[in-house]
Parts: C-alpha cells; sequence; structure tokens
C-alpha cells in the first residue's frame, strides 16, 4: 500500500511538469530575466496548443480512462482525453528549449523529461496512448508553427 501510494505521487508530481503552472512559471521567468522573444515564443505556442485542443476537443470528445463527469461545454472540454495538452506542451518546451541551448547534452536532458511527462499521463490514467501521441504531434507542429512566426 505504501509504495503504491508513492509511485502515485511520484508520477503525479512528474505530470505536473507539464501542467499550465509550470509552463506559466517559466514564461515569466524568462520574461523578468529579460529573454523576451523565447517568452513570447512559449506564450505564442501556449495560445496555439491551446486553441486548438478546445477545437477538437468541441468536435471530437473522447473519454479518458478514468472517466469523468460533466455539466457543462467547458467541463466537458476538460474531461476529454484527445489530444494530451500536457504532452504538447512538454514537447514543445523541449523542442523549444532545444533549439535555444543548441546542445546534444541539454537536448537529451529535455526530450527525457519530455518522455517521462508523456508517460506520466498514462501512468496516472489521464491518457491512452494515442492521446499521448496526439499531443506529441500537437506540440510538434505548434513548434514548427511558431517558429514560422518568429
Amino acid at each position: 500500500m505504501f509504495i503504491q501510494k508513492q509511485k502515485q505521487d511520484f508520477w503525479r508530481d512528474i505530470t505536473s511538469l507539464g501542467g499550465a503552472w509550470i509552463y506559466f512559471t517559466i514564461i515569466l521567468l524568462l520574461f523578468a530575466v529579460g529573454q523576451t522573444k523565447i517568452s513570447a515564443e512559449i506564450l505564442t505556442g501556449f495560445f496555439i496548443m491551446y486553441f486548438t485542443a478546445v477545437i477538437i476537443r468541441l468536435f471530437y470528445f473522447k473519454n479518458r480512462p478514468k472517466k469523468e463527469t460533466y455539466n457543462s461545454t467547458l467541463e466537458k472540454i476538460d474531461a476529454s482525453a484527445f489530444p494530451s495538452v500536457h504532452s504538447a506542451r512538454a514537447v514543445f518546451l523541449a523542442l523549444t528549449f532545444s533549439k535555444l541551448f543548441n546542445s546534444m547534452q541539454a537536448s537529451t536532458l529535455l526530450f527525457a523529461i519530455a518522455g517521462i511527462v508523456c508517460y506520466s499521463r498514462i501512468a496516472i490514467k489521464k491518457h491512452y496512448w494515442t492521446d499521448v501521441i496526439g499531443g506529441i504531434v500537437l506540440g510538434i507542429l505548434t513548434f514548427f508553427a511558431v517558429n514560422k512566426l518568429f
């Protein structure tokens, strides 16, 4: 029982690395240290990913592994599993910082973290593999879109 609880806590903590609070903290920190261009790129990526996910979820609803109840359209969008926005954010950040740092060691670490975040979504039963793969694709496409814009 204790080990199971620790395992659940571990995956919950890992999955937060793909969460909006971490994402906005990174944006604010970059802005605070004068990295306005990269913070603007990451903020733009956030809006592109979120807008795309909302549109997809409005037209294609897919239950999560642990089905969530909903009473409104906003709750229904949040209860939908496809695509995994946590996975999209993790992959987008890994690609963005890999480009910024231009280092094989940094890129390896960043993609390992993104991979662990993606797996955590399955481990905590928020998504299926197809949802995570959809999120990865969304993160990659958003990275290329943001690079075209900037």
